[in-house]
């Protein structure tokens, strides 16, 4: 937007002269204060670290690199390039899926084979403290003007794209199939369109950028802090008037990513670690009173532990094990009531999810997050089915459809 801020020289205001150097004067008599305008917008435009931009090799099945007339073989059109950046060691080798991104399948063998030292070293025993990885497509930030090269990629800063508050939802009916697609914009896509024409023209970013989803006759524009209803199936729109089932499906969008929207349950009002804390207890609760049952004793810590953190790790692990059936709590109970049993006690606590990627039977209201994939996505949209009110009162729009 556009905004306006006053022009200081060392903390002094400065006032608008005509051309004989004289203050000019407003009707009141008033000096006129000098101001600067520009545009500006609140939210991250790009990432606060640069990203690499390098050719791709061809490689073998065994990860080596394949030559082509003594010079090596490099992929081409959408392949041709990898976006790269500069990880801490310790980050990567905590992650699997991280560990698979490092970009020399060497290096990628050593901290495969080494996560789990406190240090790792490369065949000439020297420790590894940092490691390229593969990031996902950068965005040109700005050109370099200190270096020139004869390669033009090389000729520019790129960056991973900072927040993405918005994201077009296309929707299009195929064989009476419902085809759901979602383009995440980025903040500095926003900016840019704004400062061309003013406004975010959704129908010409798609014609410019994604014309293959021109043809898509529904085009939403969604953003972070929409409310939305959420419906897990077309028969559950005819209960949208009823106040508890909008109060147990009311969510709030909070990110956009790649093929999935982040939302939060309306009435959640605890940081993610502190969800995750709550939801443990209360499965760990519930747990308990079927161990009671069966004079299972409770669990406590293992006092022959002597070192203090480890004994607190080693009774945290074993109070919250109840993931799978070889857990040590739920293996207990397999011991006495047997597997049938067992299975449907976890079906209960599977009930109670920090994350979710839908709402499941039994879970309406006890699940504060949810990253929906799109084959989930069945909403009823704020601004367009709905409105709600400064004091809480949801009216539908279009009350008769």
């Amino acid at each position: 937007k556009k905004t306006y801020k006053n022009v200081r020289k060392r903390g002094r205001l400065q006032y608008l002269k005509d051309k004989k150097g004289k203050f000019a004067l407003s009707k009141s008599g008033n000096k006129i204060p000098l101001k600067t305008k520009g545009d500006t917008v609140r939210s991250t435009l790009y990432a606060a670290t640069y990203l690499g931009k390098i050719k791709d090799v061809e490689r073998y099945d065994d990860e080596q690199p394949k030559r082509e007339n003594g010079d090596w073989k490099y992929k081409t059109e959408k392949d041709e390039f990898l976006f790269v950046k500069r990880e801490s060691i310790d980050k990567v080798k905590s992650s699997d899926k991280l560990i698979e991104t490092i970009v020399d399948p060497v290096i990628k063998k050593i901290v495969r084979d080494q996560k789990n030292k406190t240090n790792v070293k490369d065949y000439q025993g020297n420790t590894i403290r940092h490691v390229r990885i593969k990031t996902s497509a950068g965005k040109e930030v700005k050109q370099r003007v200190n270096y020139r090269s004869k390669h033009n990629y090389k000729n520019k800063f790129y960056s991973e794209a900072g927040s993405l508050p918005y994201a077009i939802l296309l929707q299009r009916s195929i064989n009476e199939k419902l085809d759901r697609e979602m383009i995440p914009i980025a903040s500095f896509e926003v900016a840019k369109a704004n400062k061309e024409s003013g406004y975010f023209d959704l129908k010409k970013y798609i014609e410019d950028f994604y014309p293959i989803f021109s043809y898509y006759s529904d085009k939403k524009l969604l953003k972070v802090g929409q409310k939305v209803i959420v419906l897990n199936n077309d028969s559950e729109y005819e209960r949208r008037t009823d106040i508890d089932f909008q109060t147990k499906r009311l969510y709030v969008i909070k990110q956009f990513s790649e093929g999935s929207i982040w939302m939060e349950y309306h009435l959640n009002a605890q940081e993610e670690k502190e969800i995750d804390k709550t939801i443990k207890d209360t499965k760990s609760r519930i747990l308990r009173g079927f161990e009671v049952k069966c004079d299972i004793p409770e669990v406590i810590e293992d006092s022959t532990i002597e070192n203090m953190k480890e004994r607190k790790d080693d009774f945290n692990n074993r109070k919250y094990s109840f993931s799978s059936y070889d857990s040590y709590r739920l293996k207990r109970l397999i011991d006495i009531i047997g597997i049938e049993k067992v299975k449907e006690i976890k079906n209960q606590l599977d009930a109670f999810k920090k994350q979710s990627s839908k709402i499941e039977e039994g879970g309406e209201g006890k699940t504060p997050l949810l990253k929906m994939s799109k084959e989930y996505w069945n909403f009823l949209y704020e601004g367009e089915d709905f409105k709600i009110s400064l004091l809480g009162e949801l009216e539908y729009i279009n009350a008769d459809k």
